[in-house]
Formats: C-alpha cells, structure tokens, sequence
C-alpha cells in the first residue's frame, strides 16, 4: 500500500508597503512588483513634479508658491507628506523675511 502525499503549496512571500501612516502603523496594503511601496504611497513618485518657481522675498510670489502647492495636491500631482514639508518650508521662509 503506498501513501499518496499531498502537494505542497508553494510558499509565496507577498511583499507589503513600508510606508508608516501618520498614527505610526505601517500601510500594509501589497507592494508593486519591483518597489517597497503599494501602489496609493508609489504613485506620486511616478508623476510629474512642478518644481515651486516662485519668489519667497515678495508676499505675492508666497502666495503663488501655496496655491501651487494645494493646485498639486489636490490633482494627485504631490504626496501630502511632502506637500506639508513644502509649505513648512514656505512658512519658514516667511519668518525669515519677516525678520
């Protein structure tokens, strides 16, 4: 009598995105083929960036320097994370000429 083995499942290891959530708890979601990130925290990476060409000595060129800011993020054209970095550093700008 000979026993009849069960197949083995290949063992896959589904990579998961690194991205940490503003809470401190990774995305977890599945990573691209080829990346660490899931597709949502890739995207913006793969999108054109408009580099901030204004100004930020005249109040006229920081304030066009913000509404392309929020122009880029609300067209999914820049990460939030980074779109906060971006106008902290506006604001810092402002203190310095300010001063």
């Amino acid at each position: 009598m000979t026993l009849l083995k069960k197949p083995q499942m290949p063992s896959t290891f589904a990579r998961t995105c690194i991205h940490v959530k503003t809470n401190g708890i990774r995305c977890g979601s599945p990573a691209l083929r080829d990346s660490v990130k899931c597709y949502f925290h890739h995207r913006h990476r793969r999108l054109k960036r408009d580099a901030v060409t204004y100004t930020l000595n005249s109040r006229g060129g920081r304030m066009a320097a913000i509404q392309q800011v929020l122009y880029a993020v609300t067209n999914d054209r820049m990460d939030p994370e980074v779109a906060r970095t971006v106008l902290y550093g506006i604001h810092l700008g402002t203190n310095k000429v300010l001063k």
